[in-house]
């Protein structure tokens, strides 16, 4: 039975709404849908460049490696698979700039403690130790920065472009295979 005080379901939600890290939360909803798409355009990089089939086996191997493992086999792959000068240190560029610069600031944006309490929002990223005598675990805030919610957008929009960044690399990879296969009469 419910208390008649309490809240309904739609109270909270405008609730949450209203609370001050609503911008913030939503740029942040925006960047995980962004980082699912780079994920599914690595999924789709490395799947043409393997050109495992039938997709059943494809399926299997490619959902069984970690996001990172497939951008390094991405990148060993084309390595060896380079077919004009520049493309594999496009590739090599944008593949660091994802992993180096992107993925450890979106990480932040995603796991960190967020603080909305005083007039400034903080992103707390906090770490547990055992010190000197490994009898205390202490917790302790590595770093506290106050995040404007145009900082997230923008990391939005880096990873996005990275997107098309690796699907104009793959196009270019594609078209060159086309050019170069045997021609097949049907």
């Amino acid at each position: 039975m419910s208390d008649i005080n309490e809240p309904t379901l739609d109270e909270l939600i405008t609730d949450l709404k209203d609370l001050p890290i609503s911008g913030h939360a939503h740029a942040i909803g925006h960047l995980c849908v962004a980082w699912s798409s780079l994920e599914s355009t690595t999924d789709l990089f490395l799947s043409v460049v393997l050109n495992i089939k039938p997709h059943h086996i494809r399926t299997a191997v490619i959902n069984n490696i970690n996001t990172r493992e497939k951008w390094k086999m991405i990148l060993s792959v084309c390595f060896l698979k380079q077919f004009k000068d520049g493309w594999y240190a496009s590739l090599t560029h944008e593949m660091n700039r994802i992993d180096n610069d992107l993925r450890p600031e979106r990480n932040r944006m995603v796991h960190d403690h967020w603080d909305y309490r005083e007039t400034q929002i903080v992103r707390r990223q906090s770490v547990a130790k055992v010190y000197k005598n490994q009898t205390v675990l202490e917790y302790k805030d590595v770093e506290a920065k106050p995040v404007e919610e145009r900082e997230i957008w923008e990391l939005t929009v880096h990873v996005m472009a990275s997107i098309a960044e690796l699907l104009d690399l793959l196009d270019e990879y594609v078209e060159h295979n086309l050019s170069t296969s045997p021609k097949t009469n049907e």
